[in-house]
């Protein structure tokens, strides 16, 4: 009908053939002029975008013809009104003798349908907007069809409108009223809206609906400027209430720093009276130890956090790009969406979610984590959008800083921090997945329960889909984005090994049984140990004895302490976790050495988590083996140890602490440095060899450097014990000064191999510090859990 010179890509040569459309849905005879009057410029819009469309997919087949499949077939079957096979023939069904032609339907609703599908397809064309501000300034411009009102304004409208669709009055749908006349005009295209638009989805139980694709990504930015005002607004409050600022990303999540699972993480569903969840049908026992009133306050306030964010990924994972669609907009999206991610806090949510290294927390927000998967499903598969968003570090940013702001106030001056990015925290989260399957796999009998199949479940989701990110995207294929030197943590050995050199073999190969759920609850406990353990803290597990751990602790950097090797054994008892774990000092010297009034010649641990001194006890439903082990680097392993001894705190800072200092440096190098490397073939150093060449090789230049610091401190002369210093009377006149022990040290890293330099010769030396791929530098300061010995409460 029409002839190919038709289709010059000029705006004329499209107005001539919307013109052309018009009078053919009109049934007028295009070659024999018209009578009738001119309609109004705006009512060609729908035709000149019909128009524009199909002399795109005439110059897309006609430039490169193999694009023509797969997806301009599958584009063709899903809307027949689009030209088959790089012809024609399908326009001339526009007029009304197509095979979806209604007899007896009104020409003008057929042509306003028709027009409307028209403006969707158009609006689906290759990639309009480059950046989140582009799209506002084209939102900004779209007027009301009737009376050409500004439909968005400003900040207010959003706010509003978000909150109404947040209320549940009103569909979720492009197509909105004037605030003046009240006329429906689609603010994707500003197109009168008839009773329906063109796409309509059920999320939620909520209807979202679009007319066209820019429609669609109105509701895209729409939604992630309210997630970003919620989100933001949540964290200033915090902030007021701490009266702290939030300055960077956190490294851990749930597991850590809230206890055993955060939010009531460890309350078992079972019903039958132990630790019944308040929010499960069967309270159980637990009716009688309510929470107080502010922790249901906060209890509350966090379900609806997460029922929040839920719907929120869930409206996302449906209007996002998918190749799954499988539409123009689904396989090639404008990059204004990746932009709005980037610039939204909807990625500093799902990372915060990701960093929750409690599985039984994540089991217990299972339709929270289910949407959080289906979202990072979506970006991170989709090749435009998937490298910025998932495998690249992120920018963190001010609360104050969010799409919605930037969005009408311009970009902001202030300096981004990068910090790790989703495809780290996936892979961490995976690694806590696998070891749960792993365990589960031994242990089936401990997850038989619904708690325990949801756990297994997620894990498995989880699993999942870190396995198709990471090997099926080319980014997820690469390292991780993190700069942290990965250490060794937690791995597991032979029963063997472990028992060789065990203080609790005996009482472990004694057992016989064990309370309901505690392998579970062991399980879980590795697999936050697995992504949890701050840097210096290694932990080795028997195979199958989990219950039997031994613990290496490097002495915290600015502390007497420094770069020492201190073991520990942990044996978890038949009615863990009712019942705190012990734990036993095994850096004694066979009983005639205390390091600390905490570590006692005979190994005991002071600790009120333990139940070995006074102070905050063991809880069952909270309490974790990573909080005493953090407790016993950060508050034990301290800078001044002396003020650990009952009712002496007054006493750090005077010359009696000073002298207790040295001489905790002297027994550092002597048993916590040159007693592993003296004894290369006694069990427990064989079974840290590892750990121990790696540590001492890698730093025995600044060790030398932090030793010969403490001799000139020290002045190398006699220490004499007290009762301040738990030792046998004249020990300390025998113990080797400093002059003495840095050559001796020297020697010792010398036989492993290790380079060493200056070897701590020079006259002034700087405090080594403890960078070294991470070991001894805790991070935590003086903070830890519960309190230990000499900490009155």
């Amino acid at each position: 009908m029409w002839k190919s010179a038709a289709w010059d890509a000029d705006e004329e040569a499209c107005v001539r053939l919307a013109m052309e459309l018009d009078a053919q849905f009109n049934n007028e005879n295009v070659n024999q002029g018209t009578t009738r009057p001119l309609r109004a410029p705006q009512d060609y819009d729908a035709d000149l975008a019909f128009a524009m469309q199909l002399q795109s997919e005439i110059n897309l087949h006609h430039d490169n013809p193999s694009l023509s499949s797969p997806f301009d077939q599958v584009e063709s079957e899903m809307d027949p009104l689009l030209p088959q096979s790089g012809s024609l023939a399908g326009v001339s069904l526009r007029g009304g003798g197509g095979d979806d032609f209604k007899p007896g339907r009104p020409a003008r609703e057929e042509q306003q349908s028709r027009r409307r599908t028209a403006m969707t397809t158009m609006s689906s064309t290759p990639r309009t907007f480059a950046t989140y501000q582009e799209f506002v300034q084209y939102l900004l411009s779209i007027r009301c069809h009737k009376c050409s009102t500004s439909l968005v304004r400003e900040k207010n409208d959003v706010e509003g409108l978000f909150q109404e669709w947040l209320s549940g009055h009103g569909v979720i749908s492009s197509i909105i009223n004037c605030k003046k006349c009240s006329a429906t005009t689609c603010v994707g295209c500003g197109s009168a809206a008839g009773k329906s638009a063109g796409t309509t989805r059920s999320v939620q139980g909520k209807t979202v609906q679009w007319c066209c694709s820019r429609g669609r990504t109105f509701l895209i930015w729409t939604i992630l400027c309210g997630l970003d005002q919620h989100y933001c607004a949540s964290k200033q409050r915090e902030a007021a209430k701490t009266g702290t600022r939030r300055v960077g990303d956190y490294s851990r999540g749930v597991g850590y720093g809230g206890g055993f699972g955060g939010m009531n993480s460890y309350w078992d569903d079972s019903g039958d009276g132990y630790f019944a969840s308040p929010f499960s049908r069967q309270y159980g026992s637990y009716r009688n130890h309510a929470a107080d009133a502010g922790k249901a306050k906060a209890q509350t306030a966090q379900l609806v956090s997460d029922s929040f964010n839920q719907v929120i990924f869930a409206f996302l994972e449906e209007l996002l790009p998918s190749l799954d669609r499988a539409t123009n907009f689904d396989m090639n999206p404008p990059d204004c969406i990746t932009s709005m991610l980037l610039n939204s806090k909807i990625l500093d949510r799902a990372a915060e979610l990701l960093r929750n290294d409690s599985l039984d927390d994540i089991a217990k927000r299972k339709s929270l984590y289910q949407a959080l998967i289906g979202f990072l499903r979506i970006i991170g598969t989709h090749p435009l959008i998937a490298s910025k968003t998932v495998f690249t570090e992120r920018s963190l940013r001010p609360d104050t800083v969010n799409l919605l702001a930037l969005s009408f106030q311009g970009d902001s001056n202030t300096k981004d921090e990068k910090v790790s990015s989703l495809g780290d925290g996936i892979r961490n989260l995976n690694i806590q997945s696998n070891m749960m399957l792993k365990g589960a796999q031994r242990n089936q009998n401990e997850f038989h329960t619904n708690e325990g199949q949801d756990l297994l479940w997620l894990c498995r989701q989880i699993s999942d889909l870190s396995e198709f990110l990471l090997k099926n995207t080319v980014e997820g294929t690469g390292a991780s984005t993190s700069t942290k030197l990965q250490d060794h943590g937690i791995t597991e050995v032979q029963d063997q090994q472990l028992f060789a050199s065990h203080c609790y073999a005996s009482a472990a190969q004694s057992m016989n049984q064990s309370a309901r759920g505690r392998i579970k609850r062991l399980i879980t406990e590795l697999t936050t140990l697995q992504t949890g353990l701050p840097p210096g803290i290694f932990v080795k597990y028997a195979t199958s004895r989990i219950d039997m751990m031994k613990i290496l602790i490097v002495g915290p950097s600015d502390t007497p302490y420094e770069n020492g090797l201190f073991e520990f054994d942990l044996l978890c008892g038949t009615q863990y976790p009712y019942e705190p774990p012990g734990v036993q000092f095994k850096g004694t010297a066979g009983g005639t050495v205390s390091f600390n009034p905490n570590l006692h010649p005979d190994g005991k641990v002071c600790l009120s988590l333990l139940g070995t001194w006074s102070g905050e006890p063991w809880k069952p439903a909270e309490s974790t083996i990573l909080q005493v082990l953090v407790s016993i680097q950060a508050m034990i392993l301290c800078e001044h140890p002396i003020g650990n001894e009952p009712d002496e705190e007054n006493l750090r800072g005077t010359p009696l602490s000073q002298r207790y200092d040295q001489l905790v440096r002297r027994l550092t190098v002597r048993y916590a440095m040159l007693n592993w490397l003296e004894s290369p073939n006694q069990p427990n150093v064989q079974l840290w060899k590892d750990i121990i060449l790696a540590h001492f090789k890698g730093r025995a230049d600044r060790i030398l450097q932090t030793v010969s610091r403490w001799e000139r401190e020290d002045g190398n002369g006699p220490v004499h014990a007290s009762r301040h210093m738990a030792l046998p009377l004249g020990m300390a006149r025998h113990i080797e000064g400093l002059s003495t022990l840095r050559p001796t040290l020297r020697g010792a890293f010398q036989s492993i191999g290790a380079n060493v330099y200056g070897g701590g010769d020079a006259g002034t030396q700087q405090s080594s510090g403890n960078a070294y791929q991470g070991y001894g530098n805790s991070g935590y300061g003086s903070s830890g859990y519960g309190s230990q010995h000499g900490r009155r409460h």
